[in-house]
């Protein structure tokens, strides 16, 4: 039988310091970054805090390289409470760069994101990366489908939702990784990346598995949540029995320890009379 995992009301506490900064004037990093932006591309923070990495207080900013457009966006009336938008409703897309800045001013690292999103699900993203802008409220909903014309005008003016939530994911006692949702799957199903300091390296990187270091660990948001509170050998539904006409349920066996995640990919047949029925298949993911 396979042990249903809940996931903890809210985040695990961090032991970083942070100022947020949701959105500055564009162009302050354009002479940063030159090999990832031409002299002409404009670039405009999305965020910025200050955060401690090893004694050592740093920069870090998530910046829009180039254009940014509409994604979901408040204009899109009541598409945005529609499955594909699930998790980027009034939100932006773009090429994204996260980058690290010393005392002093000085560049220290960089990491384009844009690339987590090449295997998604999204439509009209056109490659980019996207991220929600505005928060959506429930109260939304309504008034989206009324096709309310004064919504959209109010949604601009909310302060924008934070990305960088720092939280120790690897369980190498350093909160220096944050989420970024990278695909939504049928059902409204969310799937993420974590984003943060490569603990062998000391670089920006995204977490990979033991047995998949060749590219970025996705996981949904329950997983990740699991890794944050140290799973041991816990079984995450990843698919269940019945979601959509699924004839099976997929699970993700999980177990973390100082900075290594093992996660396996296990296949179980749907049992007639209720509860799981016998594994079919594990894999490592």
């Amino acid at each position: 039988m396979v042990a249903p995992w809940s996931p903890p009301g809210q985040e695990p506490s961090m032991t970083i310091a942070y100022a947020f900064r949701p959105l500055l004037t564009a162009g302050m990093l354009a002479l940063s970054l030159p090999a990832l932006a031409q002299p002409s591309a404009q670039t405009t923070i999305r965020e910025e805090q200050v955060v401690k990495v090893d004694g050592r207080a740093e920069v870090w900013r998530l910046s829009w390289i180039g254009p940014v457009k509409p994604f979901c966006g408040p204009d899109s009336g009541d598409d945005v409470i529609t499955m594909p938008c699930s998790g980027f409703a009034y939100g932006e897309q773009g090429r994204l760069v996260l980058s690290r800045t010393l005392p002093g001013g000085q560049l220290d690292d960089r990491l384009d994101l844009s690339p987590l999103f090449a295997g998604s699900d999204l439509t009209d993203h056109e490659g980019n990366a996207v991220l929600p802008r505005w928060p959506i409220l429930d109260e939304d909903t309504h008034r989206l489908v009324a096709d309310d014309a004064t919504l959209a005008a109010e949604i601009r003016a909310r302060p924008p939702v934070a990305v960088i939530k720092l939280v120790d994911y690897d369980r190498d006692r350093k909160a220096q990784e944050f989420l970024i949702q990278t695909d939504v799957q049928p059902g409204g199903k969310r799937f993420y990346v974590a984003v943060g300091v490569n603990r062998t390296t000391g670089r920006l990187d995204w977490l990979r598995s033991a047995a998949r270091p060749d590219r970025p660990l996705v996981l949904n948001w329950a997983a990740w949540q699991a890794l944050a509170k140290g799973a041991q050998n816990i079984d995450v539904v990843r698919w269940d029995c019945g979601d959509h006409g699924s004839e099976v349920l997929e699970t993700y066996r999980l177990s973390v320890n100082a900075g290594r995640i093992d996660v396996r990919l296990r296949t179980f047949a749907c049992a007639d009379a209720g509860g799981n029925g016998g594994l079919q298949q594990e894999e490592p993911y």
